[in-house]
């Protein structure tokens, strides 16, 4: 009985996990509008800031958009 317990709570948790990681997903790109792109910006000290660019799909070279970038952590 308990067995069963744990492997129908360990089930429950693993599709709240799945489904929270992919509505992250759908949220950050905006519903696939979003392009997400890992940045890797050098520093003077020869370190890298870690950033992701958000690009809108419209975008391109004649229908120009801002592109977002949002900074969160330095590496060595």
């Amino acid at each position: 009985m308990k067995t069963q317990n744990t492997k129908k709570i360990f089930g429950i948790a693993l599709v709240l996990i799945l489904a929270g990681n992919i509505l992250a997903c759908i949220i950050q790109t905006n519903f696939g509008r979003v392009t997400v792109k890992d940045i890797f910006l050098p520093t003077e000290n020869q370190n890298y800031l870690h950033a992701l660019a958000f690009i809108p799909k419209s975008a391109d070279s004649e229908n120009k958009a801002p592109v977002q970038p949002w900074a969160f952590r330095l590496c060595q």
